[in-house]
């Protein structure tokens, strides 16, 4: 009899492990997720300094490189325009991201001369393809995870789009197959919970509404 008992504990336990296991496992990700993952880009602001008047871009004068960081108020130029030049300082913090002219050059009023990338992402955008599982809807919760992070950080839908557009090429899963999709925006999680850098691509967990 004990050899019996031992048999079957030998032979039913590796089973009954996997069985158990199995089980936790489905219970466990269909109480986290329930829907389809997704993928979504932190989208940034930009902002583009315009010369105020006609004039040239002072030389000698405080003048950021590309790429260089610069502080909200920060003197960024000069514009030399007789009695009327003005400064020109940065209106926010971030990095000169683009620079369409360089000092000693004469610029019209109203012409860009570089462009400032605002620290920290505003949003992230995702593209629901036509047939998904997922429905988007305003308010609807979504989980948000970064690639460099493990833990998730709630937030929400804000917008969905009411057509259809092509999905940029650096989020599809093959550039080479152009794919359509609603877009959707999506409230950027608070800093201290999830730390994202503008342009990372993250990952979504779409919950329905009524999910707590």
């Amino acid at each position: 009899m004990k050899l019996q008992l031992k048999r079957v504990r030998y032979q039913l336990l590796p089973a009954l492990i996997f069985v158990i296991s199995l089980s936790v496992t489905a219970y466990l990700w269909k109480s986290y997720a329930g829907t389809t993952h997704g993928t979504g880009e932190v989208n940034s602001v930009t902002v583009r300094i315009s010369a105020p008047r006609d004039g040239k871009l002072a030389e000698g004068s405080p003048y950021p490189r590309l790429y260089d960081h610069v502080d909200k108020g920060q003197p960024i130029g000069r514009i030399e325009a007789g009695p009327k030049s003005a400064d020109l300082t940065a209106p926010v913090s971030g990095m000169v991201t683009a620079i369409k002219h360089q000092p000693g050059e004469f610029v019209k009023g109203g012409q860009e001369i570089m462009t400032l990338t605002q620290d920290g992402g505003a949003y992230i955008v995702s593209y629901i393809r036509p047939g998904s599982a997922i429905v988007p809807k305003k308010d609807m919760k979504v989980a948000v995870r970064g690639q460099d992070h493990h833990t998730w950080a709630q937030s929400r839908v804000q917008e969905v789009g009411t057509r259809v557009v092509p999905i940029p090429a650096h989020q599809l899963t093959n550039a080479k197959n152009p794919e359509w999709g609603i877009p959707v925006r999506i409230e950027l999680p608070e800093a201290g919970a999830l730390p994202l850098r503008p342009g990372e691509i993250v990952l979504l967990n779409f919950r329905n509404t009524e999910e707590k």
